[in-house]
């Protein structure tokens, strides 16, 4: 079946409604920028004609896309109503949490959900009924190779030229504002730049090592001083200790707010009681070692916490807001586990949650 004149223009344009339809559910369309305007009608346009090029004709795969892409921006809308924070792609990887908590939110279907689902409908209707087929001259290897160019120049040039030259990106720490000004489908291929740790300036392996044996070199120091005193004061020798037990608990509601007296004028705080008594008595115990930790969470997120806390690694060097255990890190990894199960110990954790 041809179409052609009206009908032909129409059936192009389902694309650039469908992006109409995506950034309404977001609400995005009055905060964005003309340039991401024209390039997710361009993303939009390749992922219509790559699902044309596979089968050769819209009846299937444009409603299914549809579908999909619907689906989407609004699983988008309501994960940032709840939590002001948009998914991301390493957020796939922890679907089954989010499976497990979605039940307790409450989802309000408004009228715009309800024209744009509509909307999204009747043109998938539209391409059911009235399909659009490929001109047989064009074959279905030589169809889908064309396309596969020109997606692959088309994100060559967004991720090598358009995306550095207008600088296009997604900030970790607040990517609701790309999302807004950019779109839901560019931010979402913007992001993919996140999801590998990029290499930190300066860093070499040789310099790693070197810093790595100095460090052994003050541990093993600090441990014969701590130890040996340790062991004056209780009247014994000093000898290596190797415990039964090594317990590592993490407190995450805990914080010694006394910490931030006097660093904001007029924002310092007394108590007719005094408080942590048994904590502040700890620093009296001869075997204490007792200090100040900074996390690089608040609120959320300790699973960063538990991270650097097992590995040593910095979350400082990985895409703000990602999680490191659900995408950086792979079996054999140096950590607490790895080196208690080297000395024989066998490694537990455990999680209230």
């Amino acid at each position: 079946m041809k179409h052609k004149g009206f009908s032909g223009y129409l059936y192009w344009s389902v694309p650039a409604w469908m992006f109409v339809v995506a950034e309404t559910v977001m609400g995005n369309l009055k905060y964005m920028d003309p340039l991401c305007v024209v390039l997710n009608l361009v993303i939009y346009y390749l992922l219509y004609l790559g699902v044309f090029a596979v089968f050769r004709t819209t009846k299937v795969g444009w409603p299914i896309l549809n579908v999909v892409l619907y689906v989407f921006a609004l699983v988008e809308y309501f994960v940032i109503s709840f939590r002001e924070r948009p998914a991301m792609l390493w957020d796939v990887l922890a679907v089954r949490t989010a499976m497990t908590v979605s039940a307790n939110y409450n989802y309000t279907i408004t009228p715009t959900l309800v024209l744009t689902f509509v909307a999204m409908a009747v043109l998938s209707a539209w391409a059911w009924n009235c399909p659009k087929k490929m001109d047989r001259k064009l074959g279905w290897f030589k169809g889908v190779a064309i396309w596969t160019a020109s997606s692959a120049a088309f994100f060559v040039a967004l991720f090598q030229g358009i995306a550095p030259k207008f600088k296009l990106d997604v900030p970790m720490w607040d990517p609701v504002v790309s999302f807004e000004n950019e779109g839901v489908v560019l931010s979402t291929m913007l992001s993919f730049k996140s999801v590998i740790a990029p290499k930190p300036e300066g860093y070499s392996v040789e310099e790693a090592e070197q810093l790595s044996e100095l460090f052994y070199k003050e541990a093993r120091t600090a441990d014969g001083v701590i130890n040996g005193g340790i062991s004056e004061m209780m009247g014994q020798e000093s000898e290596k200790v190797t415990p039964t037990n090594v317990i590592c608990i993490m407190n995450e509601s805990f914080s010694d707010l006394r910490l931030f007296n006097g660093l904001v004028d007029d924002h310092s705080f007394e108590t007719d009681k005094p408080f942590l008594e048994f904590y502040d008595g700890l620093s009296e115990a001869p075997n204490t070692q007792k200090g100040n930790l900074y996390v690089p969470v608040f609120g959320a997120m300790t699973a960063n916490s538990e991270y650097e806390f097992l590995t040593g690694n910095s979350c400082a060097f990985v895409p703000q807001g990602s999680i490191p255990f659900q995408f950086l890190t792979k079996p054999g990894d140096h950590s607490l586990a790895r080196i208690f199960g080297e000395q024989g110990y066998e490694t537990i954790a455990m999680h209230p949650y």
